[in-house]
């Protein structure tokens, strides 16, 4: 069977890669959004719906999540207009309406790519540019299949909110062929310079990752084109013709790149050098590089969650590893600039692709991601393009390797594709399979945990946020240790309150079956007292039924001061003395109605017998020192309260006492240690915060 012309393959060969690489990643339509900001941006952010002045108004002024990209909120609006809401969810957008409009614009970018690829190559000095013409279309076309079916482009396509990769991408593709058509020089040309700057534009308001373009523009002046060149081709009109082509580019670049910096800015996500160095920066930058070639040669393991090493340092491995192999690979580039330019070219390219998000500007927690390759990538598919149209202009064995080896490529791609498209049906999915690849990996074990906590399967939660908490201190990761722990500290609330609850209906069963038992009345009162819920009632009720009961008189006592009634709670503990209903509650709770009426010497002398009875009470120790404290006693309160974090280091009130005591006797750095503890034990509760206040007031005070 002869081989179409030319022509009627450059019709068919676009279409082919657009329908091929749009119908493997057809199951995305199986995918609902992902918590992964998904829900932030379209399902409690309902301000992108619909084309009101307000909306628009809204999209064209606000950064959003640290984006600024109008035209992405435009198209996602417009999917929403057409498609409509979920069937049977009245308010939730549509998720496939955005899988398919993603598919779509992947498609056209894989058609784009093969296009580039041809316009390219056949703009090259060398004999590759002699290339047979059905051979360079067949050999693009097979490049661009495989640029579009590799698992790296799963997370562009298959994740709602990466709208504005493939949208941005359906610009800038298209932006560098018409600027090679510019560059031919025909009569029209300023037209297809116009096309150039409108797409770059369309792009931006896209997304801003096409601020590399004008550096982009250079390189391709400089090769396959060689309007500019170094050395002895170095023309000065030249390069000033070809720069002051590149102005209005630039400009809209440095506009949009404010704008990106400023949206990061507001979302508080940029990391600044003094906790993150330079050194550190580079270190981790060589490593992404490497994760990158690693990944697009082979695309196994991939995952949302690739975490940024903290500490990192050349010293260390892997990084002098990965900074010996881009220097290397650096040096080589520059070595082959004039026998293979091709290859300098594309490696010079990718990096500057691939600068904005490398790491030296920062923000996030990421190292590397599978988006980032979207446009980093198409340099590559280009060299490969050209060497596949090259060979299969060879001899028949060499056609039929080619063929062969390009076909098994895209199918081992095709089946690592349809595996990662499923792992972004969910949240569950998508974290379960990052924690599968990297089981000690921070994040993704905390978002799993916070997954499960959100479904209430609190168990699996904690199991999971556990390992988050143990591996953020590990790697040195503060904000996720504090986020890890104050998620369980939460769960184990809620657990705890169910469990209450449950206790506390068996008890109120229990004292409606037995109502002149005291039992279940006095586990009523023991179980609810840190819980703030009032069983007053129920005791009082109970002392009716058994008047001459003094532990039913002092469990009325504790109910009393438990809702403020300080008064009646001292002559209640009067009658609970007279009736021998003296206890441990009886003394810490009379003691705590004399201190809230201001009587600290009797309830310094109340606190002490409490201690007679348990001098390893902790209860008693902190109450004892903060009545001390009141009474302006701070030297005799301190070494209570000593002894109380002594025998309960977790106790945050004990500590946060300690630590007012410490400042009021001078003890400035003794206090900011206490202070510091107690927010690490308390996290973000009531204590925690006010140790956090009072430690900022203190680190003011000492300056």
């Amino acid at each position: 069977m002869s081989v179409p012309g030319s022509r009627t393959l450059s019709v068919i060969c676009p279409l082919l890669v657009a329908a091929t690489v749009f119908v493997v990643f057809l199951p995305t339509l199986e995918n609902d959004f992902v918590r992964f900001d998904d829900e932030k941006n379209f399902l409690t952010n309902s301000r992108w719906r619909g084309f009101t002045a307000e909306s628009l108004g809204w999209m064209w002024s606000q950064p959003h999540l640290g984006h600024y990209h109008p035209l992405t909120w435009m198209s996602l609006a417009l999917d929403d207009a057409i498609w409509g809401p979920e069937e049977g969810e009245a308010q939730r957008p549509n998720p496939d309406a955005f899988h398919f409009t993603n598919n779509l614009l992947h498609a056209w970018n894989a058609a784009a790519v093969c296009l580039l690829a041809v316009a390219l190559i056949r703009r090259t000095p060398e004999k590759i540019a002699e290339i047979d013409g059905r051979c360079l279309w067949l050999g693009a076309a097979l490049a661009a299949v495989l640029y579009g079916v590799h698992p790296q482009r799963v997370e562009s396509v298959a994740w709602a909110t990466e709208r504005r990769d493939v949208l941005s991408a359906a610009f800038l593709i298209p932006a560098v062929i018409t600027y090679l058509r510019y560059c031919d020089r025909t009569s029209r040309r300023w037209l297809w310079y116009a096309a150039t700057l409108a797409l770059t534009l369309l792009s931006l308001l896209s997304k801003a990752w096409g601020i590399t373009f004008p550096a982009i523009l250079l390189i391709l002046d400089v090769w396959p084109l060689r309007r500019i060149g170094f050395g002895r081709d170095f023309r000065w009109n030249d390069w000033q013709r070809s720069v002051v082509e590149k102005i209005p580019f630039g400009v809209a670049s440095l506009v949009f790149a404010a704008f990106a910096a400023d949206a990061q800015e507001v979302e508080g996500a940029w990391i600044s050098f003094d906790n993150y160095p330079l050194t550190e920066r580079l270190a981790n930058a060589s490593l992404a590089l490497c994760w990158y070639v690693l990944k697009t040669l082979v695309p196994t393991g991939l995952h949302a969650a690739v975490m940024q090493p903290t500490g990192a340092s050349f010293l260390q491995w892997p990084y002098w590893a990965c900074g010996g192999a881009v220097a290397s690979m650096g040096v080589l580039a520059v070595w082959l600039r004039k026998r293979r330019p091709a290859v300098s070219v594309t490696a010079l390219a990718t990096l500057v692709l691939l600068s904005p998000v490398l790491g030296l500007s920062q923000s996030g927690f990421q190292l590397a991601a599978d988006r980032y390759t979207y446009l980093a990538i198409i340099p590559f598919v280009v060299i490969a393009a050209g060497c596949l149209a090259w060979l299969l202009q060879r001899s028949v064995p060499t056609r039929v390797v080619a063929s062969v080896g390009a076909v098994a490529i895209g199918a081992a791609y095709i089946t690592l594709t349809l595996n990662q498209i499923p792992i972004w049906e969910n949240e569950i999915t998508l974290w379960s399979r990052a924690v599968a690849v990297e089981p000690k990996n921070t994040f993704a074990n905390f978002a799993l945990g916070v997954e499960y906590s959100k479904r209430r399967q609190l168990d699996d939660a904690v199991e999971y946020l556990r390992v988050a908490l143990e591996s953020a201190k590990a790697g040195n990761f503060e904000q996720f240790e504090q986020l890890s722990a104050d998620e369980i500290r939460e769960i184990t609330a809620y657990q705890s309150k169910r469990a209450a609850e449950a206790r506390l209906a068996a008890s109120l069963k229990s004292i409606e079956e037995n109502p002149n038992d005291p039992e279940p009345v006095l586990d009523l009162v023991a179980l609810v007292r840190r819980q703030n819920i009032s069983v007053l009632e129920h005791v009082e009720n109970a002392v009716r039924r058994m008047p001459e009961n003094g532990q039913m008189r002092t469990a009325l006592g504790v109910e009393q001061v438990r809702v403020g009634k300080f008064e009646e709670a001292l002559a209640t503990f009067k009658k609970a003395e007279q009736l021998g209903g003296t206890g441990e509650d009886f003394y810490l709770f009379r003691g705590e109605a004399l201190t809230s009426l201001g009587r600290f010497d009797a309830a310094i002398a109340t606190f002490r017998q409490a201690l007679e009875l348990d001098p390893k009470s902790t209860t008693a120790l902190t109450q004892l020192g903060r009545v001390l404290y009141a009474a302006k006693r701070s030297r005799d309160a301190l070494p209570f309260l000593t002894r109380a974090v002594e025998l309960d280091p977790s106790d945050a009130p004990a500590r946060f006492i300690l630590a007012l005591v410490l400042i009021d006797t001078g003890q400035l750095r003794a206090a900011v240690n206490q202070l510091q503890k107690t927010i690490e034990t308390a996290g973000n509760s009531d204590i925690g915060r006010r140790a956090a206040a009072k430690l900022q007031e203190l680190s003011l005070r000492m300056r």
